[in-house]
């Protein structure tokens, strides 16, 4: 099979990439090693579009986190994926404020126009949960949150619509250069062989694997996991914007913020992981989620820890020297292998300028970009009910709605959530094809209530699997994995012994 570019990994950095390039007359491929787009560090990390002023100007990190983050209001316009924009703050407990100047000062020397100092006070009139030890803040205005995985899975139907090519299940097991015929690359997966003149490396935590395969050695990645907490829907609003304390040499450190969805959300923790390990990265622990929660209620007050109903942890891949690694790896050598590796925090943030830096990149080393005249940058719109912005209903009358007839498109499969089969319905319609329930979860909310699935799961798995004609596995994307994570009274029960 043969195609002008392959991009290598379905997370948001290779969605975006690919709906860049579907803007061109070129045959794209995007190939995913997993069941479904945006399962690694997509769906897992702390769904923030940051500031803008943690990095400076002299790294690619500050750079295009601050074109990234101004392409998402325009992107939200376009995807309807889920953005919104809450302002972040930076707090300080101590007396002298030089270090959160500094951070005023970086932002300023990024271009940015929306920072502001503030006293302890000041912080205080705008976050009242805050705890009285906060001496001084800098208050982002433009800082917000998003629905990552809604953002990838957008960004693919939209080049999906263009004649992309989405090929899931597919990971990359071998690699010839391209030494071949017609200088082209050959990815070989388990079951299939794939041609490119042009091949972008976006695979996350496997990226260093993939150029490796390709014969390159220069970026072998570290990994770095951070654990997390969620809270019921509805108790984001114990806060107004994303809160955190000031960065230290491990990152930006425990933010408490509301998610998109109007959960609590707080973490992560950051641990430097062994490179031979596995799935046990991504083990939560509950000493660690003690330690992050007794760190979180030290800055905001009011948790109520009864509300928590998971945890998870995120792995983030970073590349030697610390700054993204991206563009042509060795034109010489390696003459249209392009590559995004090393994405870690402010990735999700950046993802929208990466992904035009590595289409800008693929056509100085030659692609020929030829505009689609037909190209819109529209993704066909969500129904309110799929797009969660619909009130929900009183607990009785969903309940009512449950017992409504299978085959009934009004019927509630998911309580918590209010979940329909409509919804379903829709969800497995679009454009990137899921056959997963952990992927009808992520698209729908179905599993992400207070039950966390127990009362939905069977009743979603009993309604795919009549959609597809087969069973569907019960178990979910961690248990798949051999991934074990604190839950439900296990975790209610190790918060309240924390003391805080």
């Amino acid at each position: 099979m043969s195609y002008d570019v392959i991009v290598v990994g379905a997370g948001v950095v290779g969605a975006l990439t690919a709906r860049e390039l579907a803007r061109y007359d070129l045959r794209v491929l995007v190939l995913e090693s997993e069941p479904d787009a945006a399962m690694g560090a997509t769906k897992a990390n702390s769904a923030i579009v940051h500031g803008g002023f943690a990095e400076g100007p002299e790294t690619l990190k500050g750079r295009l986190c601050v074109a990234g983050r101004r392409a998402f209001p325009r992107l939200e316009a376009e995807l309807n994926f889920g953005f919104r924009v809450t302002g972040s703050l930076v707090v300080s407990f101590e007396s002298d404020l030089s270090p959160v100047r500094a951070l005023y000062q970086k932002g300023l020397s990024n271009g940015l126009t929306d920072l502001e100092v503030w006293s302890g006070a000041q912080a205080r009139d705008h976050e009242p949960n805050l705890s009285p030890r906060v001496t001084g803040a800098l208050w982002c205005a433009g800082a917000g949150v998003c629905s990552p995985w809604d953002l990838a899975y957008a960004a693919l139907e939209n080049a999906l619509a263009h004649g992309v090519e989405l090929r899931l299940n597919q990971r990359v097991v071998a690699v010839e250069g391209p030494g071949t015929p017609g200088r082209r690359w050959r990815l070989s997966t388990a079951d299939q062989t794939y041609e490119a003149d042009w091949v972008v490396n976006a695979g996350g935590l496997g990226a260093g694997t993939l150029d490796a395969l390709a014969g390159l050695h220069d970026s072998s990645l570290s990994a770095r996991s951070g654990e997390y907490v969620v809270f019921a829907p509805g108790t984001g609003s114990l806060v107004t914007s994303v809160i955190f304390q000031l960065p230290g040499p491990l990152g930006k450190g425990v933010l408490v913020g509301p998610t998109y969805q109007n959960n609590l959300l707080i973490g992560p923790d950051a641990r430097n992981e062994d490179p031979g390990t596995g799935p046990e990265w991504r083990h939560t622990h509950p000493e660690r989620l003690a330690a992050l929660v007794a760190q979180a209620a030290s800055f905001v007050q009011g948790i109520d820890l009864k509300k928590a109903i998971r945890s998870y942890t995120g792995v983030r891949a970073g590349a030697p020297g610390g700054d993204f690694l991206v563009g042509a790896a060795q034109p010489q050598t390696h003459p249209g292998w392009h590559r995004a590796a090393g994405i870690q925090s402010p990735g999700l943030t950046a993802s929208p300028a990466l992904a035009r830096l590595l289409v800008a990149g693929l056509k100085m080393e030659g692609l020929a970009l030829v505009p689609r005249p037909d190209f819109d940058p529209t993704r066909r719109p969500l129904a309110v009910h799929l797009s969660r912005r619909a009130p929900l209903m009183p607990f009785a009358e969903a309940d009512a709605l449950t017992r409504l007839p299978v085959g009934d498109a009004e019927r509630i499969v998911c309580r918590c959530e209010q979940v329909r089969e409509r919804d379903l319905a829709e969800a497995l319609a679009r454009g990137v094809p899921t056959t997963t329930l952990d992927g009808l979860k992520r698209r729908t909310r179905a599993g992400m209530g207070w039950c966390q699935g127990r009362f939905c799961r069977p009743r979603v798995a009993a309604w795919l699997e009549g959609q597809v004609g087969h069973p569907v596995p019960r178990e979910d994307d961690a248990a798949r994995s051999g991934i074990h994570r604190v839950e439900g009274r296990e975790l209610w029960t190790l918060l309240d012994r924390s003391g805080q």
